[in-house]
């Protein structure tokens, strides 16, 4: 359904996901008539019709993932090229917006004190949400020391909180211009257990090199899973996580990594 005063053309869809048969939430753009500016937008279909919410805080934000925990409460995200976004690197920043109760906001990724965000979106943020909530999103920025690092926000009842991801040893802490960490996706089996995986560079003899990694929410905290070193170098960008205790990630080389434990 095209929001009021907008055509069909300036609507985006990039990302959908569905609860069941009769709920689904996609998320994506919309062009502003007479302004050089979109804004982001989640439709929603419930009772067999779809209704649009168009996002209002911040500017050219194409919502790229999106999840929802109940019919009431869902989280999409996405990056920003607005050069006035607060605390931006070179114009870009990380947008998480929140869908609740029929109304759609948006806001900055609230980063830890000293931090900026990540110069290029060289990959789009994810977001997952187990049954119930809450929601988790994957995304990357800079710490106080320049250091690029994977960032978790967590969906709570006063809204979006981050913690810095634990990164597997040895990783390469040269702060070089290049990317040294990659967030690739997040999944969530509960409230109380997901996964995140994504790339890092990998420092041996003073060599670098990618490889991927494994965080594990469980019992209260993140922590990294150990992988294979042989395998690590396969990269990982996807991750699901059917059961407890059980995700499976891949990677663009073909490589399966299997996480069983808590």
């Amino acid at each position: 359904t095209t929001p009021s005063g907008i055509q069909p053309g300036d609507v985006q869809l990039d990302a959908v996901t569905c609860l069941n048969s009769h709920f689904c939430a996609a998320a994506g753009d919309v062009g502003l008539p007479n302004e050089n500016e979109s804004r982001g937008l989640v439709e929603t279909l419930s009772g067999g019709s779809w209704v649009p919410s168009v996002a209002t805080q911040q500017a050219d934000v194409p919502l790229t993932s999106v999840a929802c925990a109940t019919t009431s409460l869902c989280a999409a995200d996405g990056v920003t090229t607005d050069s006035s976004s607060a605390n931006s690197l070179g114009g870009w920043g990380n947008v998480l917006a929140t869908f609740s109760k029929g109304h759609l906001s948006d806001e900055m990724a609230p980063l830890p004190r000293g931090s900026t965000y990540k110069p290029h979106p060289l990959d789009p943020p994810t977001v997952a949400c187990p049954p119930g909530g809450p929601c988790t999103a994957a995304l990357e920025y800079y710490d106080s020391h320049g250091l690029r690092q994977v960032l978790v926000e967590t969906l709570w009842a006063g809204g979006w909180a981050p913690t810095q991801a634990p990164v597997p040893l040895p990783a390469d802490a040269g702060g070089s211009s290049e990317p040294s960490i990659v967030a690739g996706s997040a999944a969530c089996a509960t409230s109380t257990y997901c996964a995140l995986v994504g790339i890092y560079a990998l420092g041996i003899d003073g060599m670098a090199s990618n490889a991927g990694f494994i965080d594990v929410w469980s019992q209260g905290h993140w922590a990294t899973v150990e992988v294979q070193q042989d395998s690590a170098l396969g990269e990982l960008t996807m991750v699901s996580c059917p059961t407890v205790g059980w995700c499976v990630a891949v990677g663009p080389t073909g490589f399966v990594e299997q996480a069983p434990g808590a």
